[in-house]
């Protein structure tokens, strides 16, 4: 199921973002004290899902849908 919405979520052209920080830690909530659910490379590509504040909603192609602080995507 969720390389299908991966799938479906790039082909209808959701807005793209690279990583630029370095190992970046992908969160449950958008907050620094919420679970950190995995960690995204500098140069990875994901998809922008929504934004909240000075986070992003991301759904990068190896993890399911997580926040990053937005100002570590370019």
């Amino acid at each position: 199921m969720f390389l299908m919405a991966t799938a479906l979520l790039w082909a209808v052209g959701a807005h793209a973002a690279v990583v630029g920080g370095n190992d970046v830690n992908c969160r449950m909530a958008p907050r620094t004290n919420a679970t950190v659910v995995g960690t995204l490379r500098r140069g990875e590509d994901v998809a922008v899902v929504s934004t909240e504040g000075a986070w992003t909603r991301v759904d990068p192609p190896r993890l399911a849908a997580c926040w990053v602080r937005s100002d570590l995507l370019v």
